[in-house]
């Protein structure tokens, strides 16, 4: 689905998978991958942490997760009723 470019069907897709299997951190990877590509970098961040937690520490991820985190911060919040 992501080579595809249908984002939003393969982040309900990984979300079916996390599911039934909730420490697959290839699913959660996913999950933060499509989420990323919908322009949601808050949840893809989520689900990015998520996959870390799960991937025996995997400091590539780790660095994008950190990377992440800065860019989130920097983003002004959305104001009530937009």
């Amino acid at each position: 689905m992501l080579g595809q470019k249908n984002y939003a069907q393969a982040a309900g897709l990984y979300l079916r998978a996390i599911q039934g299997e909730s420490k697959n951190r290839w699913a959660w990877q996913g999950l933060g991958n499509a989420r990323f590509y919908l322009g949601d970098k808050a949840d893809a961040l989520d689900a990015y942490e998520e996959a870390y937690r799960f991937s025996g520490k995997d400091e590539k991820l780790k660095a994008l997760v950190e990377k992440l985190e800065g860019e989130v911060k920097e983003e002004p919040s959305p104001l009530p009723g937009d």
